[in-house]
């Protein structure tokens, strides 16, 4: 529309370092689109356009020392996000890494001055709040002789109806890391798996042609912090395979995907091992 201000990652505004290159842009959109799927004060770290790290909690800098947990020697050379303004005292956790790229919703004089020292560094900020109008964002991907469109990745409340399927009920506790899991996911390419205890990214499997290697990636990451985590797939888990093994790393929850002629089989699994398992009855399916 003529006259009309585009929204998303367009309107992003660089304080420091070099241009920002065909990559850059790719992974800094992913970063800002993640963390502002968000209502808490959250951070991500971001490789290759997927959620490596990734936390959400009131103390910023304690946010970011989450996220970075997640994966600390994939966090090298990535992009940091965050969906608030970021203050000196998280500038200077950051500044322990390097990165290429950081975006932010603004920065203080004083965060600024500190981080403005990396000479490499590319600063960036988006107004706060940056999310797409409500089912309306298009995106667009190139093919042989043309490209696709389609709406983006959007559902209503009334469309994302989770429906507990196993014997045991989830704690509220495990309700809200199944939610957190649920939202990561989304941005992580399928066949997609993520690990999450306390609003946290503990693991995460992406793109592989198997979910059960994904979930062995994410397990693999979580190591003995998967004790106790819960787990959202953007697969289907038509057999008990997955539910078996990460029952084994001391899961106690999943959300999936729900619907495939075999989800008998996972329900009989977790119930096996008393763990809770939730249907979405809806599906990310990022490529």
């Amino acid at each position: 529309m003529a006259g009309h201000k585009p929204w998303g990652i367009t309107q992003v505004k660089q304080h420091h370092g070099p241009e920002l290159s065909f990559n850059n842009f790719l992974d800094i959109d992913s970063a800002w689109n993640v963390v502002n799927d968000f209502e808490e004060p959250t951070v991500a770290i971001i490789k290759h356009t997927n959620p490596c790290g990734l936390s959400s909690y009131n103390d910023l800098p304690e946010a970011y020392r989450r996220a970075l947990s997640g994966d600390p020697i994939a966090a090298f050379g990535g992009i940091v996000a965050v969906n608030r303004v970021m203050e000196i005292d998280l500038a200077t956790e950051i500044d322990k890494t390097h990165y290429d790229v950081i975006i932010a919703a603004g920065y203080s004089d004083e965060s600024l001055k500190l981080l403005e020292r990396k000479k490499n560094l590319r600063m960036l900020s988006m107004p706060a709040g940056g999310k797409a109008p409500e089912g309306k964002a298009v995106e667009f991907r190139p093919i042989t002789g043309g490209f696709l469109a389609q709406l983006k990745d959007f559902y209503t409340d009334e469309e994302f109806k989770p429906k507990v399927v196993s014997q045991r009920q989830p704690t509220n506790k495990e309700w809200d890391d199944l939610f957190f899991a649920w939202k990561a996911v989304k941005h992580i390419k399928s066949n997609g798996i993520t690990l999450v205890k306390d609003r946290m990214l503990l693991g995460m499997g992406a793109g592989q042609p198997s979910r059960l290697v994904s979930a062995q990636l994410a397990l693999e990451r979580a190591g003995d912090r998967s004790k106790g985590a819960v787990l959202g797939s953007d697969a289907f888990i038509p057999f008990p395979d997955t539910v078996e093994l990460v029952a084994g790393g001391g899961v106690t929850a999943v959300i999936q995907v729900g619907g495939s002629i075999r989800d008998q089989q996972s329900i009989e699994a977790a119930d096996k091992h008393n763990m809770t398992m939730v249907f979405t009855g809806v599906r990310h399916f990022k490529h």
